[in-house]
């Protein structure tokens, strides 16, 4: 199990501000900034708390953080290619891209596809492993203990900030490989949509001891300016997934309204290979691009 410390004293990871509590979720403390807003779970976490939350299972479809996750390769590869494309507005062509939480590497397949090069930085030893049979070059580890000499012009951080044990270890470790005037890339939920206000502590992206911190772009972009990046670019993310997934989660959501139930119903007539528009007003990319 997940060896867990409380945090003394309780400030924030992004402003080192002070805190209050604001509920309690799974049995996990969720604490909000009084100064810049950003929400984090009341804990440390051992070294081993990657190898725990993101164990085999979590990559079989045993609950709902990652189902299923080998059988959604082909909408990875879309997702990356139209990232590739998307962030080649504000560079003048493809370069070295790290791909962080990287999986099996399939967005990272989709920057190849687009003509870049680079690797991805992956915890779990067996996805991983899966990676190099697809002949891809992803590492194990996270971005909070990486030790490289390496650079790349664009970093990676697709739905994997909330992840982070240590964002301003990991952003550390993020600014000091990413070159002169390089980028980042991130995706995140968006803890100011109007989903997660109206639902409140059953918005579902409270799900720890998988996800550790909720940004909004503000608190995002007042981190990220600490190690001198400057937003240049926000939009909301385009997601698609097969019906067998979107069957998958709402079966296993804890709190399903009159509307998903009515979706689950009608989802059954429908083949779990048929892919599937979704909403995700309650996330958001940004690009940040280095000044300093």
């Amino acid at each position: 199990m997940t060896t867990l410390k409380t945090r003394s004293p309780k400030t924030c990871p992004v402003c080192n501000s002070t805190s209050r509590q604001l509920f309690d979720k799974s049995h996990y403390v969720i604490r909000g900034c009084q100064v810049c807003g950003h929400q984090f779970v009341d804990y440390f976490f051992s070294g081993q708390h990657s190898d725990d939350v993101y164990s085999d299972d979590y990559f079989k479809g045993d609950n709902a953080n990652s189902p299923h996750y080998l059988n959604q390769g082909k909408f990875l590869k879309l997702k990356g290619r139209r990232y590739a494309r998307l962030i080649q507005h504000y560079m003048k062509q493809p370069g070295r891209v790290l791909d962080v939480g990287a999986a099996a590497g399939f967005m990272l397949q989709g920057f190849l596809d687009r003509d870049w090069q680079g690797s991805g930085l992956e915890p779990n030893r067996k996805i991983v492993d899966h990676a190099h049979q697809m002949g891809l070059r992803v590492i194990r580890g996270t971005l909070e203990t990486i030790e490289t000499e390496e650079k790349y012009d664009l970093i990676n951080m697709i739905q994997v900030i909330a992840h982070f044990t240590d964002v301003q270890q990991a952003f550390q470790n993020a600014a000091s490989m990413t070159r002169s005037n390089g980028f980042w890339l991130i995706e995140t939920g968006d803890r100011d949509s109007l989903s997660a206000r109206v639902l409140g502590e059953h918005w579902q992206e409270y799900n720890p001891p998988n996800q550790l911190h909720w940004f909004s772009a503000k608190d995002l972009q007042r981190l990220a300016a600490q190690f001198g990046f400057q937003e240049v670019a926000r939009g909301k993310p385009r997601k698609w997934m097969n019906a067998g997934h979107a069957k998958f989660c709402l079966r296993h959501q804890k709190h399903r309204s009159f509307l998903d139930l009515l979706t689950l119903i009608a989802l059954t007539f429908v083949p779990n290979n048929v892919p599937l528009p979704f909403s995700a007003n309650d996330h958001f990319w940004v690009i940040y691009k280095k000044l300093w």
